[in-house]
This record gives C-alpha cells, structure tokens and sequence, in this order.
C-alpha cells in the first residue's frame, strides 16, 4: 500500500511544466513500443538514424533545464507504464521530445559480450555528453552498432 502513497506523492509534487511533458511522453512510449513490436523492422528503423535538424552548438541555460527537466519526465513515465519501456524506446521518445523543443542529439547503441552472451544498450549523447545514462556508458558498451551495418558475427 505504501507504493501507491509514493505514487499519489510523486505526482502531486509535479508542476504543471512537468505534467505537461509526462502526459507528452507516456502515449509516445506507448506507440514507439507498439511499433517496435508489431510491425517490420524496416517500417521503423529511419528512427534510428542519426540525422540531426540543425545545429549541434551550446546550450542555453533554459535549453539544459529543459533537457533535464524532458529527460526526467520520460523516466518517470517509462516507470508508471504498462509497457516494458527499455532502453532504446526511452531514448527514442527522448529523442523525439527534444527535437520537439530544438534540442538535437545522437542515438547511440552498442553492444557488450558477456559470458558468451550480447548485451545492447541505448542511450543518447549530445556535444559528446551522454544525456540519459551514466557518463561512462560506451566503456560498458564499447562496441557501437550502426544501423545498416551488418551484425557482428561470433
């Protein structure tokens, strides 16, 4: 009972800026998981690439709070959904919010062998600064994926 006190708690301490981009990113997890699952991989995967709107230049002060403030928001909704909202949605959706608001960034992905298994992770990087994960998270996942690119074989 007590989670969902914490729930009722962390959304009545939202200002109305932060509901905004929370009622933003919930239904765009929601159709980035859907597409991902139910339809080709081919229909999709232009979400992947990497071209940027404009340019890649400093931030404002107001754009990094923006930037932190979206990125918190896509988190916190990725947490309350009925999706399993991994990685890669979370960055797409991010992605797409910042885009939104003329904040570009770059997908990244890569892979990690672990005990003979593959491991692949997304995350977004901007100005050479990871936004949505640890800052060392390309050490974790040094092999990085290009779209088009032909899988890594063992």
């Amino acid at each position: 009972m007590s989670s969902i006190f914490h729930k009722i708690k962390t959304a009545a301490g939202l200002s109305a800026r932060q509901w905004l981009l929370l009622v933003q990113a919930w239904p765009v997890l929601l159709y980035i998981r859907l597409r991902m699952d139910l339809t080709p991989f081919k229909s999709w995967k232009s979400w992947l690439a990497n071209a940027p709107d404009g340019g890649q230049g400093d931030l404002s002060s107001g754009q990094i709070e923006s930037l932190v403030l979206t990125r918190n928001m896509v988190t916190l909704a990725s947490r309350y959904h009925f999706i399993n909202a991994n990685c890669l949605p979370r960055s797409l959706t991010l992605k797409w919010l910042l885009a939104r608001q003329g904040i570009d960034s770059e997908l990244n992905m890569g892979l990690n062998l672990d005990n003979n298994e593959f491991h692949g992770h997304a995350w977004l990087v901007r100005d050479g600064r990871v936004l949505n994960d640890s800052a060392n998270v390309s050490t974790r996942y040094p092999v990085k994926q290009e779209i088009g690119q032909r899988p890594l074989t063992g």
